[in-house]
């Protein structure tokens, strides 16, 4: 179609990776965030979560560097929305008793 041809997009981030075509720093982050999600989303602490949203959003910054970089695939929006979404993460923290 007209709009694959005229507009050609970057390749999501995991081929990229695979492939070998973003920086060894990136490729990093994506196995560190990929080995880490479960155990920070279920942590109490909020640290965490923000630490873990800090961590997508430099991945996001590194992919923006490499050479095949045109447009941004569907996979880049979604990481950076699940840096806003890591980031408006609320605590876990246990609710005060109520002394009478």
């Amino acid at each position: 179609s007209w709009w694959k041809a005229s507009f050609p997009g970057s390749p999501p981030l995991v081929h990229l990776a695979v492939d070998g075509l973003i920086s060894p720093e990136a490729f990093f982050l994506c196995k560190l965030l990929i080995a880490f999600g479960s155990p920070l989303l279920l942590s109490p602490f909020r640290l965490w979560s923000k630490i873990y949203a800090g961590a997508c959003l430099l991945l996001a910054m590194y992919s923006m560097i490499s050479p095949l970089w045109r447009l941004p695939h569907v996979g880049f929006l979604v990481l950076l929305y699940l840096v806003y979404a890591f980031w408006q993460l609320p605590s876990l923290t246990m609710v005060k008793p109520h002394h009478a």
